[in-house]
């Protein structure tokens, strides 16, 4: 099987899925949200956490899931956003009662909580429940995917 005919497949599959959910909103859309919060934080800590740190320990992941655990909830948004906001500050100063060295990773742990979980909770609020919604949220995710397509295709054909 190609590179190409993989990539397909998976697509396919992975939107019919988010489509789904997407439709349904509600729970199984915050759920979505929850997983994309939580699959986003993972990625930025991968890119920007120094291979041999300690650094904070599972501090940022334990506060993300207690922000997890609201958004499915269906906690109303003032208190999620108190909520990002708590997080940040204590990743912050418990990464500044660090070393010189852990203070860095404090702050990009911090921002990464921040950026993971203002981008479910802006969708799981954005889709609540209301056509318009769904409308933005399904053309938000045409754009994305029309962009990810063509920049595939564009940079095979250009080389890289």
């Amino acid at each position: 099987m190609s590179n190409l005919q993989l990539r397909v497949i998976s697509a396919v599959v992975l939107a019919v899925v988010t489509l789904s959910l997407t439709w349904l909103g509600g729970l199984p859309f915050r759920l979505l949200c929850a997983a994309m919060t939580i699959l986003i934080f993972y990625e930025w800590s991968r890119m920007c956490r120094p291979v041999a740190a300690t650094g904070l320990g599972f501090l940022p992941e334990a506060l993300l899931l207690v922000f997890v655990g609201g958004l499915v909830a269906g906690l109303p948004a003032s208190w999620l956003l108190l909520l990002v906001a708590v997080m940040v500050v204590v990743t912050v100063v418990v990464g500044s009662m660090r070393q010189t060295s852990m203070r860095q990773a404090g702050q990009w742990d911090a921002s990464g909580l921040a950026y993971a979980a203002i981008s479910g909770l802006s969708l799981a609020l954005l889709r609540d429940g209301d056509h318009p919604g769904l409308v933005a949220i399904l053309f938000l995710f045409a754009v994305v995917w029309a962009t990810d397509i063509s920049a595939y295709f564009v940079g095979r054909a250009v080389g890289g």
